[in-house]
């Protein structure tokens, strides 16, 4: 299955291809990750990661980090909105961007 992000908003599209992303255990292409639309409020949003020690709790800006790598934003999208299991793992291994 190929996915083309070009001109697209990111929540939005793969909100409505998660359900093939899921029933299809295949591989997934996503192409043009880099070109997707981004709406004015995601310029502010940030992304928050906690690695479970104290102080470990790290702010990224949403807009920053597409710039530096966009896969790494889509695959995020994608991981929060599969179930936490074993065929979330499966599924996130099948993606491939170019």
């Amino acid at each position: 299955m190929k996915i083309d992000l070009k001109g697209k908003i990111l929540g939005r599209y793969i909100s409505n291809k998660i359900y093939y992303i899921r029933k299809l255990i295949g591989r997934v292409v996503i192409v043009n990750a880099s070109k997707i639309k981004i709406v004015n409020i995601e310029t502010k949003k940030r992304l928050f990661n906690y690695n479970g020690r104290p102080g470990g709790l790290s702010k990224k800006i949403f807009k920053e980090e597409f710039y530096k790598n966009p896969n790494k934003i889509v695959l995020r999208c994608i991981k929060g909105m599969l179930k936490a299991n074993k065929t979330r793992r499966k599924i996130i291994s099948n993606i491939q961007f170019k």
